[in-house]
């Protein structure tokens, strides 16, 4: 999952790009906000972002539990 190419001229996709557009466009608004108006501001993005991140790791834990048939014990 973390694991990705990096986007380049040749590559025009990744699984973020696929999967998660928000969440990549709202790491790139970080980016520049944090060129344009410093690291203070960038935590507005950060609450965003990790909120979403969050979301996909419950959705994983989701997926994972979902998936083992028998508890073994």
């Amino acid at each position: 999952l973390f694991y990705s190419p990096v986007l380049s001229v040749d590559i025009s996709t990744n699984i973020w790009s696929n999967n998660y557009p928000t969440l990549l466009v709202w790491a790139a608004l970080r980016e520049l906000d944090i060129m344009y108006r410093g690291h203070k501001t960038a935590s507005n993005w950060d609450s965003y972002i990790e909120a979403e991140l969050l979301n996909l790791d419950k959705d994983a834990i989701e997926q994972e539990i979902n998936s083992i048939d028998v508890l073994e014990g």
